[in-house]
């Protein structure tokens, strides 16, 4: 059985992440962390009232998305991380089995793998919306989802990761040299769908967002 561990970076509306929650406890049982990223005025403690086997943990300041997986990262040993965000519902137990049938050594990460006008600096790179993630060689490698702190850029940050898992390892904040060279496994994620929350909420489901692009 893979060890694995969801991590929850969430900002805003506590009841969009409870419905996330309550979505993936229907098909699995993994440890769930939430984190919420110095929400003004949100009870997301309130969460770990209503599900005492989920960590609930705040920022005391606006880390970002980035950042935010990080200190997530820190909180568990799991050998892999499913990163989920707090406005993801899911439908079927076939999204976790999908993620966690790819995990293999020599794997990366393992999600839907974009391939667009931002991909042009580092290549395509797996979205972290519903993705798995080999914590055991970001930890080793030094790697992080914070990437180059491009803020207010929600795909950076994954994207830099992506990078640095196929491509090079990190030490002290800059590309480094050592060899990672894992995997990118591409898989069209079943049965999840993803809430788009703007600053101005709007709870629309947007069934075409992402375009996969297909490799091996």
């Amino acid at each position: 059985m893979t060890d694995a561990t969801i991590l929850i970076p969430a900002r805003h509306w506590p009841d969009i992440a409870k419905r996330a929650i309550e979505s993936i406890r229907r098909f699995s049982d993994l440890p769930i962390i939430v984190v919420d990223d110095a929400s003004p005025n949100s009870s997301y403690f309130d969460l770990s009232k209503e599900f005492p086997n989920v960590q609930v943990e705040r920022n005391e300041i606006h880390l970002q998305h980035g950042r935010t997986l990080d200190r997530a990262l820190g909180m568990t040993d799991s050998d892999w991380v499913i990163t989920i965000d707090h406005d993801v519902v899911v439908d079927s137990s076939e999204a976790f089995s999908t993620l966690l049938s790819h995990c293999a050594p020599d794997v990366g990460a393992v999600g839907s793998l974009q391939n667009n006008a931002a991909s042009a600096t580092f290549g395509p790179y797996i979205h972290p919306y519903f993705a798995i993630w080999n914590a055991r060689a970001i930890r080793e490698h030094h790697l992080s989802f914070q990437g180059f702190q491009l803020k207010d850029y929600d795909f950076a940050t994954a994207q830099m990761l992506s990078y640095q898992l196929k491509q090079l390892g990190c030490g002290s904040g800059y590309l480094g040299m050592n060899p990672v060279q894992k995997r990118l496994v591409s898989v069209k994620i079943p049965h999840v769908r993803h809430l788009q929350v703007w600053r101005e909420r709007g709870d629309t489901w947007r069934k075409d967002l992402y375009k996969y692009a297909w490799v091996d």
